[in-house]
């Protein structure tokens, strides 16, 4: 597969990113894709990975069945009250 063209990556944020722009996921479509998808954070736009759209919706769907919790930790509870 021949290399992504980065610069001509049209990049798309998730819209829970808000508007500030830094620590976002993005994902892209390379041209020429070949079925590629690009994952980067946008604080580190140089790092980027690389998978197929199989790949990446089998991630997805881990993560919405909370297959991955996890790898998170332990979840603090807030109570009523606290900030």
């Amino acid at each position: 597969m021949p290399t992504p063209n980065l610069a001509a990556t049209r990049w798309q944020r998730s819209s829970y990113s808000g508007g500030t722009g830094d620590n976002c996921l993005e994902l892209g479509r390379p041209a020429p894709h070949g079925g590629r998808v690009l994952l980067r954070e946008s604080d580190a736009p140089r790092s980027v990975l690389t998978t197929s759209a199989a790949r990446l919706a089998a991630l997805l769907r881990g993560v919405k069945a909370g297959r991955f919790d996890r790898l998170a930790g332990p979840r603090r509870v807030r109570r009523a009250g606290q900030t």
